[in-house]
């Protein structure tokens, strides 16, 4: 997770790992925060196991898979998402049961 990038705020991400044994469909999966930001999953969106997948708060600037085992999705937002100070991330699923969060400092 970067949620606080030293030189352009939009680069925040945050970085998902599929830890299970086989893929995982994330299609309308969410990410919030505490201030309601949103980010939906797009359709058919599959995580293969032991991949991962970076989601930038800004739009896509043409980035490719940093590996074979990358993917990268863009939120779209033109003002940053996370707070620096203190903040937490949810990760949903299809049916609003919380997978994982993370809080910080």
């Amino acid at each position: 997770m970067e949620y606080d990038p030293s030189e352009d705020t939009l680069d925040e991400y945050v970085l998902i790992k599929n830890q299970g044994p086989g893929s995982q469909d994330m299609t309308n999966w969410v990410l919030t925060d505490d201030d309601d930001h949103f980010y939906r999953f797009p359709d058919d969106f599959i995580l293969p196991a032991e991949a991962s997948v970076r989601v930038w708060t800004k739009t896509d600037a043409g980035a490719e898979a940093d590996t074979d085992t990358e993917f990268h999705l863009y939120w779209g937002r033109s003002d940053p998402v996370w707070g620096n100070q203190s903040d937490t991330t949810y990760l949903w699923d299809n049916d609003w049961n919380e997978i994982d969060s993370w809080s910080w400092p």
